[in-house]
């Protein structure tokens, strides 16, 4: 993911591009999935609360043969608020929808399809560079079933995790901040016995 403001923080531009493996009729598939196209408003940022909504266009460049896309275009928006409670801690919470009209699954059936995904975390600030984080997330998706029909998919994880930031200046000016994370997820509910390791890198800078 890449993202820009447009002349100021208020309204920011952003596009995503996945690389996904997957698993069809027992062998692995690689591939690019359905780019993103998003739009962010800084709605709220003032005291301890900002809440900036995110509306996104899913193109379908993913091969819907191979279980990498939904093969037509679909249309996402985010609720993201987050609450600092203290100098130490700060919470995140979001609620997204998803809409895809006439999703294929692998044969070409049509179906159109509506998915939730919800979460909330709360983060400890350790140190300036250091952040403790417990998350909790979740979804519900509707899965083409044939010719207009679907089925639902649920999934909940808790994923305690943590990440640090590493400052990068030039002559005494930062220039690039490089944020290493991991995180363990572990599925309750619906998502009962199922473990992982989650691995996060982002680069964050400036335009200019």
């Amino acid at each position: 993911t890449q993202e820009w403001p447009v002349l100021g923080q208020t309204h920011q531009l952003s596009y995503t591009i996945p690389i996904e493996r997957t698993v069809v009729d027992g062998r692995g598939v690689r591939g690019f999935g359905d780019v993103a196209l998003n739009y962010r408003y800084q709605a709220v940022l003032k005291d301890n609360i900002a809440f900036a909504p995110r509306f996104s266009v899913l193109l379908p460049t993913g091969d819907y043969k191979k279980g990498l896309g939904s093969g037509t275009v679909g249309y996402q928006i985010n609720l993201p608020l987050s609450i600092k409670l203290s100098d130490r801690f700060v919470t995140h919470y979001n609620l997204g929808m998803t809409f895809t009209p006439n999703s294929k699954d692998l044969s070409g059936a049509k179906a159109d399809t509506f998915s939730t995904n919800y979460g909330a975390s709360v983060i400890y600030l350790a140190s300036k560079n250091l952040n403790l984080m417990l998350e909790a997330a979740g979804s519900s998706d509707q899965v083409v079933a044939g010719p207009g029909r679907t089925y639902n998919e649920n999934s909940f994880f808790i994923n305690p995790g943590l990440r640090y930031a590493i400052d990068c200046k030039v002559k005494g000016k930062d220039v690039l901040q490089i944020v290493p994370g991991i995180s363990f997820p572990i599925g309750v509910g619906p998502s009962k016995g199922e473990y992982g390791v989650l691995a996060y890198l982002s680069f964050e800078h400036s335009l200019f």
